[in-house]
């Protein structure tokens, strides 16, 4: 029999694979660390309840390292996202000589990211199913909030807040839902959708609608349209609808503050404002160009009418905030994972792509840099890229039974 030569690294590294392997296969402690994760405005109720997350973030962060380098894990994805954070964080802030964000977003953010990637290395089904049951858990108990409390369980000046915040962040929660209940039901061999998924989605649309959030309406339907394609076709070009999106947000955001734009909608009868988003953007442009290569840190806003405006766009947000550079960075990310999903697509991959596409094009009327279970996606899109089991693209109902 033979014996390893370093006999107290392999014991550390059995243990370590013990933990994620446990932690991975647990709905409780997936559970937990939803809570954690899922973190909005209506901790506020409870005095000290987003103090304590914050803290429980840190600790979860410095805990999926800790365990991944004892299990010798590696990530190529991984390590662009901690690029990109340190550079925003920690980089950009010191040469531009400007205030860094909060380090607790970019904790949450890889946080989540660890927490999935470790999951999906394990027991990639098992945790795929329970993640999904959790997420629809959640989303019913936000209908159930919103339909109980349709001004809001929890109120700020000039906001309601439900379980998954103010209306506008529930698609940033639903939308990674439907990723992640298709891609269990996908990677599982089912044909049709489970319970969860059709909670995730029956829940997303009905709130959605009852609020009438039009980022959420738009992306519902962009993956409605990409799904009902792949259901009749069986396969696209990612790369193509990729393009397509990517082309289209960018002449958005560049025609927006633009006088064509304005004129071609006049000629119309419409108001090109979008909701005030091409006033906003206007002056996020002007601001950037006073700090183009390092960005404005912490200060990624802009004041209009003595009003502080957020630059409802995340590609722009990412630019004011940390600069070329920094946009360069996170742009690979999502250049990584599509090169990922195009070089060899199976079922899985173009399940997860569907609801990847309808958050890219929210991206361009939204930001969503500082949502976890946004990162959490593109790790799944990454697992899909390697997927080697018999995935299925499920079909809403049993069709047969229809006949």
């Amino acid at each position: 029999m033979q014996h390893s030569i370093y006999p107290q690294t392999d014991f550390i590294k059995g243990r370590c694979d013990y933990l994620a392997s446990a932690n991975s296969n647990s709905i409780v402690f997936i559970s937990l660390c939803m809570v954690v994760f899922l973190k909005s405005t209506l901790y506020d109720l409870l005095p000290g309840l987003g103090s304590v997350c914050n803290v429980a973030l840190v600790v979860l962060l410095l805990y999926f390292v800790a365990v991944m380098l004892g299990c010798r894990l590696s990530s190529r994805l991984l390590a662009i996202m901690t690029l990109y954070f340190v550079w925003d964080i920690v980089l950009a802030p010191c040469l531009a000589g400007t205030t860094p964000p909060s380090a607790f977003f970019a904790c949450e953010a890889l946080a989540c990211a660890m927490f999935f990637y470790q999951g999906l290395s394990f027991h990639p089904s098992r945790f795929l199913h329970n993640l999904s049951c959790v997420f629809a858990f959640a989303s019913l108990l936000n209908l159930v909030m919103l339909l109980m409390f349709p001004e809001g369980v929890y109120s700020t000046e000039d906001t309601a807040c439900w379980l998954f915040g103010n209306r506008t962040s529930m698609p940033l929660v639903f939308m990674p839902a439907i990723c992640i209940s298709l891609a269990s039901d996908s990677f599982s061999g089912r044909k049709t959708f489970s319970p969860a998924t059709w909670i995730n989605i029956l829940a997303a649309l009905t709130c959605v609608l009852l609020r009438w959030v039009a980022t959420g309406i738009i992306q519902l339907l962009v993956v409605a349209a990409l799904y009902l394609y792949l259901l009749r076709k069986k396969s696209f070009s990612i790369l193509f609808v990729f393009g397509a999106i990517i082309c289209g947000g960018f002449l958005l955001l560049a025609l927006g503050p633009s006088d064509l734009w304005q004129n071609f909608f006049e000629a119309l009868g419409r108001e090109a404002t979008l909701t005030g988003r091409t006033e906003i953007w206007a002056h996020t442009f002007m601001h950037v160009s006073e700090s183009p290569w390092f960005g404005w840190g912490d200060e990624n806003y802009v004041v209009i009418n003595n009003v502080i405006k957020a630059a409802h766009c995340l590609w722009l947000s990412v630019l004011q905030e940390s600069g070329i550079f920094g946009l360069l960075i996170y742009a690979s990310i999502m250049v990584y994972v599509i090169v990922l999903l195009a070089r060899r697509p199976t079922p899985l991959s173009y399940v997860a792509f569907c609801c990847l596409a309808g958050i890219l094009v929210a991206s361009f009327v939204e930001i969503q840099t500082y949502y976890p279970f946004f990162y959490g996606v593109l790790i799944v899109c990454c697992f899909t890229a390697n997927d080697t089991s018999k995935s299925t693209i499920p079909l809403p109902v049993n069709t047969r039974r229809l006949k």
